[in-house]
């Protein structure tokens, strides 16, 4: 996974074998597959790729390589955006996926400013299933909009995404730059794990400088059916 802040985020040691840069699981029952970093992921635009074609390519328990071609959107209304399942229908094709990670940006405007505060307060006390509820205005993910929220808000405030996008290296570049992060890292004892995407993908947007993932996505695990 590569970012523009931080160039390429580390995979963690297996927590039970302690296999470098293989902090990885996967539930058979749920189609979830589970990625560890050696660190959270801060403000940053990020793309994450999941290599189906060379010489490592992921494959299910047949052999068959992932299917992973994807079009990252511009917007959530454009109308060429590409939905779930990834692939054109031929095994192979890496899945690059873009996403943005800014705290508080309630607007997505790509900076949190006072308007995001704004947002926020006018959907005090809202919970899912309100009308004026939103999962970027419920920032701490406690699951009600609440003054907590706005004051998370101001506390973020002047902060930006990167104005560069990730530049994601070919596969074998990749491979290497992972090997040697999880190498350097190999001995760290305490990591922040995540679920590779969060299960809604209708709850956060990417691709777009103005586009996160809001706080709450982030205090809970991600999660995609593969």
């Amino acid at each position: 996974m590569d970012g523009v802040n931080v160039a390429n985020y580390a995979f963690a040691p297996d927590l039970s074998n302690g296999t470098p840069g293989d902090g990885f699981s996967y539930d058979p029952a749920t189609f979830t597959a589970t990625w560890m970093l050696t660190q959270p992921i801060a403000v940053d635009k990020l793309m994450l790729r999941l290599n189906a074609d060379g010489s490592n390519p992921v494959v299910d328990n047949f052999g068959s390589r992932l299917d992973g071609e994807w079009t990252n959107p511009t917007s959530t209304t454009q109308a060429n955006s590409s939905a779930y399942p990834s692939g054109n229908g031929t095994a192979g094709g890496d899945f690059l996926f873009r996403f943005n990670v800014l705290p508080g940006d309630v607007d997505h405007s790509g900076k949190v400013i006072l308007a995001d505060y704004s947002a926020v307060v006018s959907r005090n006390n809202a919970t899912p299933g309100d009308s004026t509820y939103s999962v970027f205005a419920d920032v701490n993910g406690s699951g009600k909009i609440t003054l907590a929220d706005a004051s998370a808000v101001l506390s973020q405030k002047n902060q930006t995404l990167p104005t560069a996008d990730p530049v994601s290296p070919s596969p074998f570049a990749a491979a290497v730059l992972m090997k040697a992060a999880a190498l350097q890292n190999s001995r760290q004892s305490q990591f922040q794990s995540f679920d590779l995407f969060y299960h809604a993908y209708d709850e956060f947007e990417t691709g777009k400088d103005g586009e996160l993932l809001p706080l709450a996505s982030l205090a809970r695990n991600w999660s995609t059916m593969l």
